[in-house]
């Protein structure tokens, strides 16, 4: 209950939507406005960078599923950081020695607005203690769940960061770079050392060689939205960041620990013994010649649970790939080769 209150303090802090009682939203809809959309609570259980349970979350989601609105993809579309660009906006704030910095706008979703020919009305969720029985919710701002959330909100960091001086990458839209500037104050001066940025959502990174360039891009991205500055990066987007200074160097080293001891807890390879040394050269295991049961049953009961299993193995190891991992590369590209039909080597190999 109280990881709800706050859920609902803060969005209502932000003035998200407006109450109404039942006669005002029947005023409304002999006016056209939309029916009532149906809400819920979600609640999660946040975790650290070893997947242990950390606090508990709630969020109230609209059921946008509901929405008698039709969007195309484009109306609802919004990009996020690619893990390429994570890569080597990490590798070039260590070039620089520097080390990367994160926030977290708060109640992201909960900040876009909401125009006015998008009028979306909701019940509250079941079980609101404070709600009454003939309670709207009448939206100002955008709310998790809504189909076009997600792109209000970016348009409406992408507006906030460009007003700072800030441009997007051209193969990147979510990777930002420039020097800032105070979009309230048009006669302070622009700074002469630049900034860079990787925006994932809700979350971000970044770093200048000048911490008075970072401070003053702090000052001005929290004078626009709700946010928290957590200082130097340790986990992000799960990866773990290890930092290691020297008065000579700077060093990083990114890793999905918990993740990868998860994902072989998960299939059951935990109970056998670690070959430190063994790579996925040396396992014993030649991938591309093992051999293929051409005779198998696609549709039987043996081979759908085979086929879920492996895929859910190759998937795994597909995330550590794209993200820490491209070492895995090569053999990654082996085993998604068959998971259509995979034979008991090729789940073995995996």
């Amino acid at each position: 209950l109280q990881s709800y209150y706050e859920e609902k303090d803060g969005i209502e802090s932000l003035g998200t939507f407006q109450r109404i009682t039942a006669q005002q939203y029947r005023a409304l809809r002999e006016k056209g406005g939309p029916q009532a959309l149906p809400s819920m609570c979600v609640l999660t259980i946040k975790r650290d960078e070893n997947l242990m349970p950390l606090r508990a979350k709630s969020r109230i989601v609209v059921l946008g599923n509901h929405e008698e609105r039709v969007w195309s993809k484009a109306d609802k579309f919004a990009p996020v950081l690619r893990f390429d660009s994570l890569r080597f906006l990490t590798s070039l704030a260590v070039e620089k020695r520097r080390r990367l910095k994160q926030g977290d706008c708060k109640n992201a979703f909960c900040q876009g607005e909401l125009p006015p020919e998008e009028l979306t009305i909701i019940r509250p969720p079941p079980g609101d203690p404070d709600a009454t029985k003939d309670e709207y919710w009448v939206l100002k701002k955008t709310l998790y769940g809504l189909r076009r959330s997600p792109r209000h909100w970016f348009l409406k960091i992408d507006g906030i960061l460009k007003s700072m001086g800030l441009q997007p990458n051209r193969h990147d839209p979510c990777l930002y770079s420039g020097f800032l500037r105070d979009p309230s104050d048009p006669s302070a001066p622009i700074s002469t050392v630049p900034i860079t940025l990787g925006l994932y959502v809700d979350d971000f990174v970044y770093f200048s060689e000048s911490d008075e360039v970072e401070r003053r891009f702090e000052r001005l991205l929290e004078s626009s939205v709700k946010v928290d500055f957590m200082g130097p990066v340790e986990w992000f987007l799960g990866i773990h960041f290890t930092w290691h200074a020297t008065p000579s160097s700077l060093k990083v080293h990114l890793h999905q620990t918990g993740f990868a001891a998860n994902l072989v807890e998960r299939h059951g390879m935990h109970i056998k013994a670690p070959t430190p040394g063994a790579t996925p050269y040396r396992a014993g295991f030649p991938i591309d010649s093992i051999a293929v049961e051409s005779k198998l049953d696609p549709d039987s009961p043996a081979m759908r649970a085979r086929r879920e299993k492996y895929q859910s193995i190759v998937g795994g190891i597909g995330w550590l790939v794209n993200c820490t991992r491209p070492d895995l590369a090569p053999v990654h590209t082996f085993l998604a080769s068959y998971s259509n039909m995979p034979s008991q080597g090729h789940l073995n190999a995996a």
